[in-house]
C-alpha cells in the first residue's frame, strides 16, 4: 500500500444486500455513480433541469487510495493496515470516519479493535497488559460546552483487561452511549503491550472520530482545503482537535474513511460528500508531492565522507574530532514529513549521549573513589580493612572500577556505530553539525569532570599530611 501514512477510502455500505454484485445492480446507485476499479469512480455531475426530452449525463472521474464497498478484501485490507502500521512501527493511528447520515458502524469497530489486534498480538508475538478507552462527546460548533462541569460532558474511561472485555464494552455500554450524544463523537483507545522477548513495555493510542453530516459541514471543507499550504483555517472544536492527526512531526498512520450509504434514500448528498472526499484526497497528495520534492532536494545536497570504523574503541575516552566535512551551501526549507524524521534522528542521538555521559561520570567517580582508598591505603599502612570499610559507596573499587570502564567502552561503541549510521542518511550534513556540538559539549563536561576530581584529591592530601603530623 506505499508509504504513505495518510489514506482516504471511499466504501460503500448497504446493510439489505449482502454481495457486491447485488449491491451494485439492486441499489441503484450506478445512477450516480459508477465504480471503475479499486482506485477511481465516476460521479455524476448535477444538471440544470429543463424541458427537453433528452439530458445528458456528465460525469467526473475521482480517484482514492481505495474504493469499494466495505465487504471487500481491499476495503478490508485498509483497515488491517492501520493497525499493521501501529503495532509493527510502534506508532499512533486515527481512524477519521466521514459519514453523510448519523449512523454508526460496529462491525467496522469490532473488526478493527478486536479481530485485528488479536491477530497481530498472535503474529508478532506480544502480551497484552491492559486496555483504557476514552469517549467523549465533541460538540460542533460550541466551545461553551467544554467549561460546562456536567456529567454529560465528562468523558467516559474504562479500563479493560483484554479484547474479550472490550468486545463486551462495544456491544453494550457503546450502543448506550451513542444514543445520547449530539455531536460527534471521539474515542480514544490506548493499548499497553509487553514483548515477550524483551519483556520492554509499549504505549500506543488509537484514535476514532465519528463525524456526521459531513456535506453540509463548512470546517472540514476549510480544513482541507488550507492543509496543503499549511495554512491555519478558522474551523470548529472539531478541527481543532484532528489536526493532530496531520502533523507531520507526530508520524500518525491516519485514514481518512469516507463512508456512504448505497442506497437511493440517500442519493442527494452523495455529490456534496464526494467533493469533500476528493478535496481531502487532493489536499493530502499535495502534500505529499510537497514533501517529496523537498526530500529530493535534501538527498542532492554533498554527504559526509564515510568514518572509518572503531574509531572510538581503543580507550574508554573521548577524542576530538579531527575530520572535516562540507557544510550545506543551500539553505533547504525543509517539509513537516522531513522535520519528522530529522527529530527521530535528533531524539537518537540525544539519547546516546545522554547514555555516554551518564557512562563518563560513572566511570570517573568509581577512578575517583580507587585514588581515595589508595591515599587511604598509604596515609596508614595497617589499617586496610577499616578503610575497606568505611569505603561505603567505594566498597569492591576494582570490580565498580572495572564495570565503569567497560560500560563506558560500550556507551562509546554505540556512539561510533551512530556515528557511521547517520553518515548514509539524506540529513548527513546537518546531524554531522548537531553531533559535533553535542561531542564538543561531552568533551567540555570531560574536562570538568577530571578538573574536579583533581581539585578534589589536591583537597584530600593535606588533610591527610596534617593528620600524620599530629
Amino acid at each position: 500500500m506505499g508509504d504513505k501514512i495518510h489514506r482516504v477510502v471511499v466504501a460503500l455500505t448497504d446493510a439489505a444486500q449482502k454481495s457486491p454484485t447485488s449491491k451494485a445492480n439492486a441499489s441503484g446507485i450506478d445512477r450516480d455513480i459508477r465504480i471503475l476499479d479499486r482506485n477511481s469512480m465516476l460521479l455524476r455531475l448535477p444538471v440544470q433541469e429543463s424541458k427537453a426530452s433528452f439530458q445528458p449525463r456528465y460525469f467526473q472521474q475521482l480517484e482514492f487510495d481505495s474504493v469499494g464497498f466495505d465487504s471487500e478484501k481491499h476495503i478490508r485490507a485498509e483497515f488491517g493496515e492501520l493497525m499493521t502500521q501501529m503495532f509493527k512501527r510502534l506508532c499512533n493511528g486515527c481512524l477519521l470516519r466521514l459519514t453523510p447520515w448519523r449512523a454508526y458502524n460496529l462491525k467496522l469497530l469490532t473488526r478493527l479493535l478486536v479481530t485485528e489486534v488479536d491477530k497481530l498480538l498472535l503474529a508478532l508475538n506480544y502480551r497484552l497488559l491492559g486496555i483504557q478507552v476514552e469517549y467523549f462527546d465533541v460538540r460542533k460548533f460550541d466551545m461553551v460546552n467544554l467549561l460546562i462541569s456536567s456529567s454529560k460532558q465528562q468523558p467516559q474511561v474504562r479500563k479493560l483487561n483484554n479484547t474479550s472485555e472490550l468486545f463486551q464494552w462495544l456491544h453494550n455500554e457503546y450502543i448506550g452511549l451513542r444514543g445520547r450524544i449530539t455531536g460527534d463523537d471521539y474515542m480514544s483507545i490506548e493499548f499497553r503491550l509487553c514483548s515477550n522477548s524483551r519483556q520492554q513495555q509499549h504505549k500506543l493510542q488509537l484514535s476514532i472520530f465519528n463525524i456526521f453530516d459531513c456535506h453540509a459541514r463548512k470546517d472540514l471543507s476549510e480544513f482541507f482545503k488550507a492543509l496543503p499550504g499549511g495554512r491555519s483555517s478558522q474551523g470548529s472544536l472539531l478541527t481543532d482537535v484532528i489536526k493532530e492527526s496531520f502533523d507531520r512531526k507526530r508520524n500518525i498512520y491516519t485514514l481518512v474513511l469516507c463512508e456512504m450509504p448505497g442506497n437511493k434514500a440517500y442519493t442527494p448528498p452523495i455529490q456534496r460528500f464526494l467533493s469533500l472526499a476528493d478535496m481531502a484526497y487532493l489536499s493530502i497528495k499535495a502534500l505529499d508531492n510537497k514533501c517529496n520534492s523537498q526530500l529530493k532536494l535534501v538527498e542532492s545536497l554533498p554527504q559526509l565522507p564515510a568514518k572509518p570504523k572503531g574509531a572510538l574503541k581503543q580507550q574508554p575516552r573521548l577524542t576530538r574530532k579531527s575530520e572535516s566535512f562540507t557544510m550545506c551551501p543551500t539553505r533547504v526549507e525543509l517539509s513537516q514529513q522531513h522535520l519528522s524524521r530529522l527529530s527521530y534522528w535528533y531524539k537518537r542521538i540525544d539519547k546516546v549521549y545522554a547514555g555516554v555521559r551518564l557512562a563518563m561520570e560513572e566511570y570517573y567517580n568509581t577512578l575517583y573513589c580507587q585514588r581515595v582508598l589508595d591515599i587511604c591505603r598509604l596515609d596508614q599502612p595497617g589499617g586496610g580493612s577499616q578503610s575497606g570499610q568505611s569505603g561505603g559507596d567505594c566498597e569492591n573499587p576494582k570490580n565498580k572500577n572495572s564495570a565503569a570502564a567497560t560500560n563506558f567502552q560500550e556507551q562509546l561503541s554505540l556512539l561510533s556505530y551512530l556515528e557511521e549510521e547517520v553518515t548514509h542518511t539524506s540529513f548527513a550534513c546537518t546531524l554531522a553539525v548537531y553531533m559535533n556540538t553535542k561531542h564538543h559539549e561531552l568533551l567540555k563536561e570531560e574536562e570538568a569532570l577530571q578538573k574536579r576530581q583533581v581539585d578534589n584529591l589536591g583537597n584530600l592530601k593535606p588533610e591527610s599530611e596534617a593528620s600524620l603530623e599530629n
